[in-house]
């Protein structure tokens, strides 16, 4: 909680809402894009299969097996700042999107299920 915990936000509406509460809502937002993400990159599998440079695989890792940690935790279990952990993991995500999977190889059409 920060030291602003207790303090309030008048909207325009001239309700009060406790800057407790919108700092409980973001971190449980937070959480569940976590969750999701963790989800996300588990379905892969084994993600040395995807070729997908060592620092970014890292990265994907940490996000998956320790989803309760934020990015600046996450981070500095690799050593990084928040914000070179988070481009990590865009960057993942973006060499996943771009890895050639079966049904996008050329002349083959999808694997049936």
């Amino acid at each position: 909680m920060t030291p602003l915990s207790n303090a309030v936000v008048e909207t325009g509406a001239g309700q009060r809402n406790s800057l407790a509460s919108l700092v409980a809502q973001n971190e449980s937002r937070a959480q569940r894009a976590a969750d999701r993400e963790a989800e996300r990159i588990a379905a892969l599998g084994d993600l040395t299969a995807y070729g997908v440079a060592q620092p970014l695989r890292a990265a994907a890792e940490v996000r998956r097996d320790h989803r309760s940690l934020t990015y600046r935790q996450a981070g500095a279990l690799l050593g990084v700042s928040k914000d070179t952990f988070a481009g990590r993991v865009r960057r993942f995500w973006q060499a996943i999107d771009a890895a050639p999977t079966p049904s996008r190889l050329p002349g083959v059409g999808a694997i049936p299920a």
